[in-house]
């Protein structure tokens, strides 16, 4: 019998379904292995006539020729083995996927353990790579060793397939593990689907949008075979199976609140009171919202599920309609619709972009058509698409370690199943010898010390070396992944930053000219997917690397900062209650109301009161202040109706009033965060009608960069926005 513990040991000899193997096998009446055909040949053989045969027997084909010699037997169209099977024995259930024949096989096999019980809990994956398969006209069967998460008495399996004829049911699959050449437990696997994994899709929609139907392929010139797609089929041509849920839902545009345009937050709480099948565990279910509009103008599409640390991450995707209508048009439209769909799904397996996968010129759903034409030639990536994933990913999708692949298991980018990891920055600039690029970026920390656990943000400076018009990228925040930032710590490891999420934009075009030579982001990079990264105190090096438009790459310049020890123990104190991840979540995404984040909302504000007279406090009263000044969205567990909290203006005033006098000089937060504080404090007021109040938090803004005597330009920059702003009052 098998032990309880591990899957891989025991017998079954008194239960053994050999015998039955053998019957099967037995069935062949052809001792003589003859022709094999498909079921539509041998349909049109039994439609036609002998007569019609004969008569036209100098025009038969040679394989006609041979069907019709009597002394050659017809051997009947036997099934494929690739797909996926299942049993549930002695309390295990292993789902096994073959992967060997087809057009498009990886000749790999994978296979996912269970513990059955009153419950039942997800016990290890494994992936065997590159078996050997012996592919006979009755039998296949697979042998090797193989990989998994976790330590098993076996090392080897071996997997026994029947290839039953056409006609009739696919044979199950007998699945022996071994070590080395002792057997070990034997499973029998009934088939289950020719698809290797199968979800739920539930697709919502909101109003005044509709969902994308599909696309034909030979609309526009490309390599790749001429057929319709549609999200569904795109992703069976992977060896994915999506079952609707039957349920639909029309999104009213008041969840997006009173600008209409969709927060990550908000599209998540119409996932929780919409999906039909939602629950906060691994479950292969995905939620899939056409909306309209994203706050970002230029984000066409985004997996939303990701950013609270405390809950199941990779369960809902978006796609934003309006936006992509605002580039893209007619069948162009429908393409990238197409597109956007599939690409966002593909996030929501926990498929990293192509270029993350050191594959920039993959051809790819996962990569983006104008990075991939920014380094091959405008127009190079349709021309050559063949609207399907790479190796890679289908290795991903079908054979990925189950909690790295199934929604709601792994977060975002952890452990992505057989995926490469990100290039470091060293990686990034090695190739680099000239730079003829006219263009130069700088990574300016705001201050060359900090205090340990204060937020480290750094402004991020694209300016132009030459005096004629030049045309670039304007994402040059880490979170759009044109920028990437590395970090050499203290102790020698150097690491990629990583933003906690993605965004998936369209390029956002700049032009910069003699007079405005500059692009400005201010970015916090002290909290990211892989947690703190100034961590300990110590010298840390910054390097950054920027993409430009024709695919090349330019560096900045090495900077350092260092992180000192706390001076005394109320330092320390504050260090502490920063260092909590919800804390570093919250500076991430400044504020939230998450339920999940209360304990870091708790932090900051006894960060706030308990130690308001240390300047390390400011960044507590600068969260909770913009999170004061917006509407927050949450859906009540137990009545599942959509509640909002309403702006506390008295809060935020009094919390970033504090912001903005620290900050009037050279201390406090930068420039570009506390202009954009400014902003985000008068439009809630405009928002709540308190109209004076605005115009004269806007004079108070203008006076005080005045007083820090910026660049011409930048003034300029600043009463345009101001402008802008009051103007929609």
């Amino acid at each position: 019998m098998t032990s309880f513990n591990d899957p891989g040991m025991g017998s079954f000899v008194e239960n053994s379904p050999e015998n039955q193997f053998e019957e099967e096998f037995q069935q062949n009446p052809f001792q003589e292995e003859g022709l094999e055909i498909d079921q539509a040949e041998l349909d049109a053989l039994e439609e036609s006539s002998p007569d019609a045969n004969i008569q036209n027997i100098n025009t038969i084909q040679p394989i006609d020729r041979r069907i019709l010699d009597w002394r050659r037997p017809i051997e009947i169209a036997r099934h494929r083995v690739s797909g996926s099977y299942e049993t549930v024995q002695s309390g295990w259930q292993l789902i096994l996927r073959v992967d060997v024949d087809g057009t498009s096989n990886l000749r790999m096999a994978s296979f996912d353990f269970f513990r059955v019980g009153s419950t039942t809990s997800y016990w290890g994956s494994f992936i065997m790579k590159n078996p050997t398969v012996v592919y006979g006209s009755t039998k296949v069967t697979i042998s090797g060793s193989f990989t998994g998460t976790k330590s098993m008495w076996a090392n080897r399996a071996k997997i026994e397939i029947p290839r039953n004829y056409i006609f009739a049911t696919r044979a199950s699959a007998k699945v022996t593990m071994m070590q080395n050449s002792t057997s070990g437990a034997i499973y029998t696997c009934a088939f289950k689907s020719q698809y290797f994994r199968t979800l739920q899709l539930e697709t919502d929609v909101e109003q005044g949008t509709t969902l994308f139907g599909s696309y034909n392929t030979g609309t526009y010139s490309n390599p790749g075979p001429t057929r319709t797609l549609n999200l569904v089929s795109a992703f069976q041509e992977a060896g994915i199976q999506m079952n609707y849920t039957g349920s639909n839902n029309v999104i009213n545009t008041n969840e997006a609140g009173s600008d209409s345009r969709w927060t990550e937050s908000e599209m998540h709480a119409s996932m929780v009171r919409h999906f039909s099948v939602y629950k906060n565990s691994p479950q292969w279910a995905v939620w899939l919202f056409a909306a309209r509009r994203a706050v970002s103008n230029t984000l066409l599409g985004i997996m939303f599920d990701y950013k609270s640390s405390n809950k199941p991450h990779r369960q809902g995707a978006a796609v934003f309609q309006d936006t992509l209508a605002s580039y893209f048009s007619g069948n162009n439209y429908t393409r990238n619709q197409l597109f956007t769909y599939v690409h966002e799904l593909g996030h929501a397996f926990n498929l990293l972009h192509s270029w993350d996968k050191s594959r920039p010129d993959s051809l790819s759903w996962m990569n983006y058509p104008w990075g991939y034409d920014n380094r091959n030639g405008s127009g190079q990536f349709w021309a050559n698409f063949t609207f399907a994933f790479d190796t890679g990913e289908l290795e991903h999708l079908r054979h990925g370690y189950y909690n790295s692949v199934v929604m709601g298991g792994n977060d975002w980018a952890q452990g992505a199943g057989l995926e490469a990891p990100h290039r470091h920055i060293e990686d990034l600039t090695a190739d680099i010898h000239d730079d003829n690029s006219g263009l130069r970026l700088e990574i300016v920390p705001i201050k060359s010390s900090y205090a340990l656990g204060e937020p480290v943000v750094v402004e991020i400076k694209l300016r132009s070396r030459l005096k004629d018009d030049q045309r670039v990228n304007a994402h040059v925040h880490p979170k759009y992944e044109q920028v990437r930032i590395g970090i050499m710590k203290p102790n020698g490891q150097v690491m990629n930053y990583e933003p906690v999420g993605h965004n998936c934009v369209a390029v956002k075009d700049a032009v910069l000219t003699d007079e405005k030579d500059t692009l400005y982001a201010s970015a916090y990079i002290g909290y990211g997917r892989d947690g703190f990264y100034f961590d300990a105190p110590g010298i840390y090096k910054i390097k950054g690397a920027y993409r430009t438009p024709d695919g090349s790459v330019i560096q900045s310049e090495d900077v350092k900062i260092r992180v000192k020890s706390p001076l005394n123990a109320q330092e320390d104190a504050i260090a502490d209650s920063y260092f909590h991840d919800d804390v570093g979540m919250l500076f991430y995404l400044m504020g939230s109301d998450s339920p999940s984040l209360k304990n870091g909302n708790d932090l900051l504000k006894e960060v706030s009161e308990k130690h308001a007279k240390n300047s390390l406090s400011i960044y507590a009263d600068f969260i909770l202040g913009i999170n004061e000044s917006m509407t927050y969205k949450i859906v009540d567990p137990e009545s599942q109706k959509l509640q909002v909290r309403k702006r506390d203006l008295g809060q935020a005033t009094s919390h970033l009033d504090k912001v903005f006098s620290e900050s009037a000089g050279d201390k406090g937060i930068d420039n570009i965060t506390l202009n954009w504080a400014y902003r985000q404090l008068a439009n809630g007021m405009l928002k709540e009608g308190d109209e004076k109040a605005a115009v004269q938090l806007m004079k108070s803004m203008e006076a005080t960069f005045k007083k820090k005597k910026l660049k011409a330009s930048v003034m300029e920059t600043i009463k345009s926005q101001i402008n802008s702003l009051l103007a929609n009052r």
